[in-house]
């Protein structure tokens, strides 16, 4: 593909995409943007005039999947019932789809983003996000919000779980099955145990 010929926005989603390639081939490390303006095929101003830094090219990267996660997950949730099992089943499957969908390059991903204050700073922005829109979705289904030890072990054991089905560990059935009745009984515990505890604090 003519990258040079391509409109500025085609084109910034085309590196994107050569991005995870370098990625998922050679590692988080291998990636810079004079090795993606290589991969390209175009001059190293070009793959500094659409991110600026490396920096800002992991920023985006990581965003991407966090956006494609999210769109996925809000679709599904459009056309669910107020039964708490499918909203559950569906948060569950748009966690291990999207780091199937991602591959091992989400895996390569993450730590890059432990390695500096900015992308450390980006990282726990993302993460604080990702938990209150979690918090958003299955608070209704309990008696009172959902605190953050609650949210934490739902999202590591999604993590762990999308993780073993990325490398082939479990089968992607296997992973949502036990992270969908992870993630319940984690709210039955949460709804039992809560609301004696606010009571007793009164």
């Amino acid at each position: 593909m003519a990258t040079k010929r391509l409109p500025a926005d085609q084109r910034h989603e085309f590196l994107l995409g050569l991005a995870r390639d370098v990625i998922r081939e050679h590692g988080a490390d291998a990636l810079t943007l004079i090795s993606l303006a290589r991969h390209a095929g175009v001059t190293k101003p070009i793959t500094y005039r659409h991110f600026g830094t490396r920096e800002g090219l992991l920023v985006e990267l990581y965003r991407q999947f966090e956006d494609e996660q999210t769109e996925s997950m809000n679709a599904d949730l459009v056309s669910a019932s107020e039964s708490v099992s499918e909203t559950v089943a569906i948060v569950a499957a748009s966690y291990v789809d999207c780091a199937l969908s991602a591959g091992a390059e989400l895996g390569w991903l993450t730590p890059a983003l432990q390695t500096s204050p900015k992308l450390s700073t980006f990282w726990k922005e993302c993460r604080a996000r990702h938990l209150s829109r979690l918090g958003e979705i299955l608070t209704p289904f309990t008696r009172v919000t959902l605190d953050l030890p609650t949210l934490l072990a739902m999202t590591g054991a999604a993590d762990a779980l999308s993780e073993a089905a990325t490398s082939n560990a479990i089968s992607r059935e296997e992973a949502i099955s036990t992270l969908a009745a992870t993630i319940s009984r984690l709210l039955e515990n949460h709804a039992d145990t809560q609301p004696a505890e606010s009571s007793s604090r009164n």
